[in-house]
């Protein structure tokens, strides 16, 4: 397992209130910046920062990601799960036992926006798996989306 070269920065931070007093409020994540998964034997996971490895889901409803898996070579076939933690101690994230995996044997280097349902757990992460490719130049790009409506 391999932590990211860069960690995730946030995109934007915005929150508005609404009518009737509700509010929403939204983030958007750079959780991948073009990271190397060289082989079938790698795998990447997210981290905020390198004493921070997982993102706070509490105040938050909706969630959505963004994600390309792109290569010179074929198309790259790779996993992608979320991982949940009752702390943020690396060694205690694993992948939940329902909505844990989001997508598996996706073979493509076009984006995908996928639907994400978190266990309830303080905390999250994802992990990017190359299930089976050759190539030394795979990377990836992903993108987390979390919104709150009330």
């Amino acid at each position: 397992m391999a932590a990211p070269t860069t960690y995730a920065t946030i995109v934007s931070d915005g929150g508005r209130g609404t009518g009737g007093g509700g509010r929403t409020l939204r983030q958007l994540w750079k959780v991948f910046t073009s990271e190397p998964v060289a082989n079938s034997t790698s795998t990447l996971e997210s981290a905020i920062s390198a004493t921070i490895n997982g993102f706070d889901p509490p105040e938050f409803n909706n969630f959505g990601c963004w994600i390309k898996v792109d290569s010179t070579g074929p198309a790259p076939t790779y996993t992608l799960t979320m991982q949940e933690s009752w702390d943020d101690t690396a060694a205690n994230y694993v992948v939940p036992n329902a909505n844990g995996t989001i997508t598996t044997g996706v073979a493509s280097t076009s984006a995908k926006v996928y639907s994400i349902t978190p266990t309830p757990m303080p905390k999250f992460r994802f992990q990017v798996s190359a299930v089976s490719q050759t190539a030394t130049d795979v990377v990836v790009t992903m993108y987390l989306f979390m919104l709150y409506t009330g």
